[in-house]
């Protein structure tokens, strides 16, 4: 769901990155929150790894309408990038949400931004 919406927002601004990226990404994403996670609460870790798989998985059924409606009209790339934007602040939201249910503060949200924000600047460094 992730390569082919990224698709429509990296094609408008010219470069392209390969296929398995995003793979790398989510699978960068599950393996530092879970080192993360275990060195600060180790009790919650398989928990904190099971919610941040349900918002993941939020993240995703949210951004399947645009790409569902892609497939009959042509989107602006900054409604993409908008929606895009949309999601990525709910899925913020759920994952403090869910981390104050677990009684773990805010660390896993910067850590978890903090790894995204890398991740980003990395791509743009490698793929512009």
């Amino acid at each position: 769901m992730l390569n082919s919406y990224t698709y429509q927002i990296t094609d408008y601004f010219g470069f392209q990155t390969p296929w398995y990226v995003e793979y790398m990404i989510c699978f960068g994403q599950v393996v530092w929150q879970g080192v993360m996670i275990t060195l600060w609460s180790r009790k919650n870790s398989w928990d904190y790894l099971g919610n941040m798989s349900a918002v993941s998985t939020l993240g995703g059924i949210l951004l399947l309408p645009i790409l569902l409606l892609q497939q009959f009209i042509e989107l602006h790339p900054f409604l993409y990038i908008g929606y895009f934007m949309l999601v990525v602040g709910v899925m913020l939201l759920e994952h403090i949400r869910r981390c104050g249910n677990m009684k773990l503060g805010y660390l896993p949200t910067v850590s978890w931004l903090s790894f995204r924000c890398v991740v980003l600047i990395i791509i743009l460094t490698l793929f512009n």
